[in-house]
């Protein structure tokens, strides 16, 4: 009885490995053909951008540039962050992962392409507008009513004086 109990343990722990394995070697292969940041995969990207597709996920969507931007937005204080910093920042608060870039002509009709690339200019736009209401509250125009201004005849006599 204990040889066979430990012929099943044996047996079980070996099929999780496998298993393990097996899940380990999908994961491989989705990272060697999807990219992990848009979703698509190497024929989509390749035909649709013609780029390869190791450059587009190491340098247009690379994972390490989400991460330090995260980590960016957490240590900065919110009230120094920028119009699109903010934007992200709540986005991620909020565990809201539409910031994170995704390619709207991908397998889509043109149709839904157009109405997904509208919205994000909409969402650009709101940003912007945001931004240009912040700056003009913080340049509101200075009062200089306290300076007075030299006269001609002052300027005339110091330009002298220093001559």
């Amino acid at each position: 009885i204990l040889l066979l109990t430990m012929q099943i343990l044996s047996g079980l722990i070996i099929n999780k490995f496998g298993a393990l394995r097996d899940d380990a070697e999908k994961t491989k292969e989705d990272l060697s053909t999807y990219c992990i940041m848009c979703g698509e995969n190497i024929e989509v990207i390749e035909r649709k951008t013609g780029e390869s597709f190791m450059y587009h996920c190491g340098h247009v969507h690379c994972l390490w540039d989400y991460m330090m931007l995260i980590g960016f937005l957490a240590k900065k204080p919110q009230l120094e962050h920028t119009g699109i910093e903010s934007y992200v920042y709540e986005k991620i608060t909020k565990n809201d992962h539409k910031w994170l870039p995704y390619f709207a002509f991908a397998e889509k009709g043109e149709e839904e392409s157009d109405k997904i690339i509208i919205k994000q200019l909409e969402v650009i736009s709101e940003t912007l507008s945001e931004v240009k209401e912040q700056m003009s509250s913080i340049l509101q125009p200075v009062s200089y009513t306290h300076l007075t201004l030299p006269t001609k005849a002052q300027v005339e006599i110091s330009v002298v004086a220093v001559s």
